[in-house]
């Protein structure tokens, strides 16, 4: 199972042969890199979109420069689509969470599962490119439920995996004291002050100690019953989401649950294997394990809007491109309800867009509402587009919408808030906040605004009141939430850029615009004063942590996007901002567009700085007329 590998000590460059990787997907979507032998590579040539995402890509044809916005654009959607996916879904990866690749390579060990060579090569060669000086390495967030479940089922059963000689030699090297000496309940409460994020409330720690003697003791009639109960959930997740699971921790940690019962001559082992590689991807800097099994919906509907918005969508040669895209986006909806859909107390998909495939099968809220937008505008808005959803289909997506707001009038992600905030005085990490429940998101409040406006444009009959109520309820939210300073505080993006571009999209549909409407007119104001001097905009991952605007030293190219996406949609009517910022994301356009970022979506650099120039070129023009 492990191997002592001599590994070079410069982790820049690769630990494999680049060439003889390549990237391979189903007909939804499932994105996995396999490494051919010798032979097999030369049988299959690398393609574009796998040298680019490995940092190969040398020889693409320079453009000319761009003379203005709209050229820019142009040039952008020109490269972009060149790494499109045979199936019509832009591949990336969703990276950022460090500590799942531990939870990846124990959880495989335990459970007997191996990798290839190639694979422990790139993986060893990832974590050696992401310590920080100090050798250590970061966290990030985790999904809760679905996490605790198989964990407590772990937990009762008191399962380890048999001791062997790597088991042995890494319990010496990471504690300072005999492994077997250490007093482990001693040290429940102690945590690194870094790392105390959430401290326990004095509930939780009442709990602990209550808890701590009834495992001492258990009732083994209600403990059976409990673990019954708790092995039924997990055999649910696993087949509702065709064994990906909602991520890759809960995944992990399931197929941990599946091997202590059934071992690993089984369906469930054999297809949490196959599954395991839809969350490991290749870059450039090695194999990383994702926070989830790609963005392909995300970041495939920003891109269609973005081209129809701007009017790219209309070139010739930009056709066959959204042809492609728009089959993804049909066979990406989810049809059906779970298989398991009340024993797994989801929340219906069917109609909905999942974060990323079907496979995966999550109903998520922004995901079903820009799902739908990107459909609509493909469908009644391009002159060679056929209507591949029916209107059945199309009803289905609003009815999945409509079942999810909450009384307070906005929208959480995955399911309706179920429970009262005083749950999070049973939170039992330290390291995240309001993890215990569904919270509202702007994020997810305006987007679900914008897919329904939209729809309605075109099917004004179907549950008109219902809609124009939503959408009632959903802007009174958006404006009890707006902070102070005029921004909104976002939560799946840095910041309060982010969720202020998607907040002035939406209030824009229903007529609030910067002349009309206080609100719009204090988010354009609170974005103008934060432009930094070479005309752009750039935030830093602390507002997240504090909740205030914090300026990223030097300006960012998608943030830069944003906020000009955000001023336009308000009908900011002032030029000098906005051109100020058109100038700055064509200066840092390159002449064959192929630098990589590590961010956790690195296709935003393409979809929406594509996006904004391509708006800001006719909306400077309006301005002059």
């Amino acid at each position: 199972m492990w191997t002592r590998f001599d590994i070079p000590t410069d982790p820049s460059q690769p630990f494999t042969d680049f060439s003889r990787w390549r990237l391979r997907y189903s007909d939804a979507g499932d994105q996995t890199w396999h490494y051919l032998s010798p032979e097999e590579s030369e049988k299959e040539p690398q393609p574009t979109v796998d040298r680019y995402w490995l940092g190969t890509l040398k020889d693409m044809k320079k453009l000319p420069p761009a003379k203005d916005a709209i050229s820019a654009a142009r040039n952008g959607f020109e490269f972009y689509k060149h790494i499109q996916a045979s199936t019509g879904h832009w591949p990336g990866e969703y990276g950022g969470p460090l500590f799942l690749m531990g939870g990846l390579v124990i959880g495989s060990y335990v459970t007997g599962m191996d990798f290839e060579e190639a694979e422990k090569l790139e993986m060893i060669r990832y974590l050696m490119n992401v310590a920080n000086d100090d050798g250590g390495w970061g966290i990030f967030w985790i999904h809760l439920r679905q996490v605790f479940i198989p964990m407590s089922y772990v937990y009762s059963k008191r399962w380890k995996a048999p001791r062997d000689p790597l088991i042995m030699a890494l319990r010496q090297e990471l504690y300072i004291k005999p492994y077997d000496e250490i007093d482990w309940p001693s040290h429940r409460n102690d945590v690194h002050p870094v790392d105390i994020y959430s401290p326990h409330s004095k509930v939780m720690d009442v709990l602990f100690a209550v808890l701590y003697q009834w495992e001492k003791r258990p009732i083994e009639a209600v403990r059976n019953k409990a673990l019954e109960y708790v092995w039924e959930q997990v055999v649910v997740e696993d087949e509702n989401t065709s064994y990906q699971c909602l991520g890759p921790v809960n995944k992990m940690v399931n197929q941990i649950v599946r091997y202590m019962e059934e071992g690993s001559d089984c369906e469930s082992w054999r297809e949490h294997r196959a599954k395991r590689n839809d969350f490991m991807w290749l870059g450039k800097e090695g194999m990383m394990m994702s926070g989830t099994n790609g963005v392909q919906l995300w970041d495939t509907s920003f891109i269609a809007q973005a081209l129809v918005e701007t009017g790219l969508a209309e070139d010739e040669g930009n056709r066959e491109s959204l042809l492609k895209a728009q089959r993804w986006l049909d066979q990406c909806q989810i049809r059906e309800n779970p298989k398991h859909f009340e024993r797994g107390y989801r929340q219906a998909t069917k109609g909905a867009w999942p974060f990323s495939t079907r496979t995966q099968g999550y109903t998520v809220s922004d995901c079903t509402a820009e799902g739908l937008k990107g459909t609509l505008l493909l469908q009644e808005h391009l002159s060679y587009t056929p209507k591949l959803l029916d209107a059945q289909r199309l009803y289905d997506a609003v009815d999945v919408l409509l079942s999810m707001q909450n009384s307070s009038g906005g929208f959480a992600s995955y399911e309706k808030i179920r429970a009262t905030q005083l749950v999070e005085l049973l939170n039992p990490a330290e390291v995240f906040g309001n993890i215990m429940t569904e919270y509202d998101y702007p994020e997810c409040t305006t987007s679900v605004i914008t897919g329904l406006s939209h729809f309605k444009k075109y099917y004004p009959n179907y549950r008109a009141a219902e809609i124009n109520d939503t959408i009632r309820k959903a802007i009174k939210y958006l404006h009890s939430i707006q902070c102070p300073e005029g921004g909104w505080y976002g939560s799946w993006g840095i910041c309060f850029t982010y969720a202020t571009m998607f907040a002035t999209e939406s209030l824009s549909l229903v007529g609030e615009s910067y002349r009309t409407s206080d609100h719009a007119r204090r988010a354009c104001e609170f974005l103008v004063s934060k432009q930094q001097k070479d005309g752009g905009w750039g935030e830093t991952y602390k507002s997240c942590e504090t909740g205030i605007y914090t300026q990223n030293p030097k300006s960012q190219v998608v943030h830069t996007s944003w906020a000009v996406l955000a001023l336009m949609y308000a009908g900011y009517p002032h030029r000098e901002p906005i051109e100020k910022a058109v100038r700055l994301v064509m200066s840092r356009q390159l002449p064959v567009f192929n630098k990589n970022v590590a961010i956790a979506y690195p296709n935003f650099k393409f979809s929406f700085t594509i996006w904004m120039l391509g708006r800001a070129h006719r909306y400077l023009e309006t301005l002059e007329g």
